[in-house]
């Protein structure tokens, strides 16, 4: 059966990206629409296989150069105004802050990686939320590109196999579509975020369409076996599209998958002729058409529109769809169809695909990081959220150590601040050591006799900076046992660490209250971490050992069980109060980056939590418990705070003090650890 285009298949498009653009758009209806990806994963992998096989078959070859030629025409062009235009116009809504994050997220979708790099990301305790980016859908966009790079090759291999074993193609692409689904499965119980983003978790969708592909061509005298299987295809892709079927993520892909391929087959053999006229429909036929812009388009416009407008969800997908198709419409008339049918472009393939890879390298590493670090205030930005009541007096603020600290007025200006180095300065990388490897968690080694262990989780990891620069003039030794979103208590882990910090921090606590103190000889451990109450950070931790209790409940048990530990082990244990940390999400340091005034992020310190009393009342039950704060010195207007101090910003995020600040108020820092005694 030749290949030959059907406008059907275009009316599937449209169904494909609204789906999408309404479940972004949060209607209640579409949560499960994100199968539109799905559907279009099985259209991109039947669409290539059929036009490859057919030049297969009627020329005897595949000319690649051709191939990617035209796949450089249709994808690049739009791709690139997108990319350009969207980080030309956040310039106008989002501080630089928040756009550094986006410089790597832009670089990776025109370079078609952005899949594993917002894998990555999400696994990234102090990376930004993924979801904010506008450059997030480009995720699907990269498994297509990588699947049509990869494809083609593939298919001349088993192409020439099957002159020696006749069902090879069949043979190897089913394989590989079984390899993908039983990734799928693997990883959507090791790491679901894998399972979503992975290529190899993913690719069993495009394959799908290879194999609907080759069906296709030997189905011209089996049309009957999908009579009027069209409208239940359709319902039922659209009713997995819906809260109604309650399945999991990799399930609904699978289900959307089968439909997908159930569609596609039905729109090429014409066995459901209503569906085939609906579907080709000329108003819903173009939607298809230009479904590629919309969905390029759709994200970054819907991430506006919710910036701009607080409405419910019905109107926020009117506006996004108007938007979003409008400037399809203009990108497929003036530059997506004239590029796609340049006849001059068409005969000089290889020559087009290193022009094109040339224009998108250079975009994404000549013109958009200057584009997205420009430290300019967003003139369309609203007003810092939730700023704290404005400081009123003098200009400086005394620490309970003396020191006098420049505190800037509530009116003046935002100084000048590294906003990159700041917001990426994340003290020291993860570390800690096991009962077999006692050396690699030693950050220096001291004559002093006093051996201490600095354990927590990435709060530790800030100042360790700081611990490190006490340990060289004190002279004393210093090890680590930090990993991010590990609290220092054994027994209980992060809700949301990811999975390597989730092995980490099982490894690293079990080792240090399973006996690596005294092996190692600790005399002191100093305990800091992110508070994890229930009245400050609601359900931020579960337990590793079954318990049910609640999190106060949990915590006062793991801290009483830990510090006794501590205790036994011949150690005295110091632990550092909580740091004041933002609840509402609210980003100190991007606050600045797009404010006016310094008073316009200034921060009110929240009651400190429960944890901390624990700690508190042990200090005064043990003699081998110690307790200490050091927000005052950070904060001397305590409890407003100024979001700068002595020109440094005094956090790095929501949740974390900066290493800078830190290291900035070290004598300070210094004198309050050391008058505990505990450091000789």
């Amino acid at each position: 059966m030749a290949w030959q285009h059907r406008p059907a298949l275009d009316g599937l498009r449209t169904v494909a990206v609204y789906l999408v653009l309404c479940f972004h758009a949060k209607l209640v209806w579409a949560d499960g629409g994100f199968i539109g990806v799905d559907l279009f994963f099985v259209l991109s992998g039947f669409l290539v296989a059929s036009i490859l096989l057919e030049e297969r078959y009627t020329t005897g070859t595949i000319r690649l150069a051709a191939f990617f030629g035209r796949r450089i025409r249709r994808l690049l062009p739009a791709a690139l105004v997108v990319v350009v235009a969207t980080a030309a116009v956040f310039l106008l809504v989002a501080p630089v802050v928040r756009r550094l994050a986006w410089v790597g997220d832009a670089q990776a979708s025109l370079l078609y990686v952005a899949n594993w790099r917002f894998l990555q990301s999400t696994g990234d305790y102090f990376g930004a939320d993924v979801n904010t980016s506008p450059y997030l859908h480009f995720w699907s966009l990269s498994v297509e590109e990588q699947f049509y790079v990869g494809f083609p090759f593939v298919l001349l291999g088993l192409v020439a196999l099957k002159k020696r074993w006749r069902p090879a193609l069949v043979t190897g692409v089913g394989l590989l579509f079984l390899a993908s689904v039983g990734a799928q499965l693997w990883w959507a119980q090791a790491n679901p975020d894998h399972a979503y983003y992975g290529t190899d978790s993913r690719i069993y969708q495009p394959l799908a369409g290879v194999l609907a592909a080759i069906a296709w061509r030997h189905l011209a005298g089996r049309r009957r076996a999908l009579r009027h299987a069209g409208w239940p295809m359709l319902a039922g892709l659209l009713l997995v599209s819906t809260s109604l079927v309650d399945v999991s993520v990799s399930v609904r892909g699978l289900l959307a998958t089968l439909f997908g391929v159930g569609l596609v087959l039905s729109v090429m053999t014409r066995t459901s002729p209503s569906l085939d006229r609906f579907l080709s429909l000329r108003p819903i036929s173009y939607l298809g058409r230009i479904s590629y812009g919309t969905y390029l388009w759709h994200w970054p416009v819907l991430l506006l529109v919710l910036a701009g407008v607080d409405v419910d969800p019905w109107v926020v997908a009117l506006l996004t769809a108007a938007v979003a198709t409008g400037l399809a419409a203009l990108s497929y008339e003036l530059l997506e169809h004239p590029v796609r049918r340049s006849a001059l472009l068409g005969r000089f393939s290889a020559p087009t695909v290193l022009v094109g890879l040339t224009c998108s390298v250079l975009t994404a590493y000549a013109v958009l990081p200057g584009v997205l670090k420009s430290d300019t205030r967003p003139a369309l930005a609203s007003a810092p959220a939730a700023a704290a009541p404005a400081l009123t007096g003098t200009a400086v603020g005394k620490t309970t150590n003396g020191r006098v600290g420049e505190i800037a007025k509530p009116g003046d200006p935002v100084p000048h601040i590294d906003w990159e180095a700041i917001s990426s300065s994340r003290g020291f990388d993860t570390s800690y050591c096991t009962l077999i490897d006692t050396t690699s968690c030693i950050a220096h080694t001291g004559t002093s006799g006093l051996k201490v262990m600095l354990v927590g989780d990435s709060h530790a990891r800030v100042m360790a900076p700081l611990m490190l620069k006490l340990a060289k003039e004190k002279n004393f030794t210093l090890a680590y046992s930090m990993v991010a979103a590990c609290p220092w208590q054994e027994g209980v882990i992060s809700r949301y660490a990811a999975p390597d910090e989730q092995s980490g921090c099982t490894a690293a606590r079990s080792a240090l209250y399973g006996g690596l103190l005294q092996k190692m000889d600790i005399d002191l451990v100093v305990l800091t971490e992110m508070p994890r109450s229930a009245d400050s950070w609601e359900h931020g931790l579960i337990s590793t050992t079954g318990s049910t209790a609640g999190v106060d409940q949990l915590n006062l048990d793991t801290i009483t069980s830990s510090l006794q530990t501590i205790k036994r082990d011949g150690a005295k244990a110091l632990a550092i109060d909580s740091w004041i940390v933002r609840y509402d999400g609210v980003n100190p340091l991007e606050c600045l980056s797009g404010a006016r005034t310094v008073g316009d992020c200034a921060v009110t310190a929240p009651p400190p939590p429960l944890t901390d009393d624990f700690v508190h009342t042990l200090d005064v039950r043990s003699p081998s418990v110690f307790t200490t704060n050091i927000n005052d010195i950070v904060c001397p207007t305590y409890p407003v705070c100024q979001a700068v101090l002595d020109g440094i910003p005094v956090w790095r995020d929501d949740k974390h003090y900066s290493t800078e600040v830190l290291l900035d108020h070290y004598d300070e820092i210094r004198d309050r650890l050391v008058s505990t005694g505990l450091f000789g």
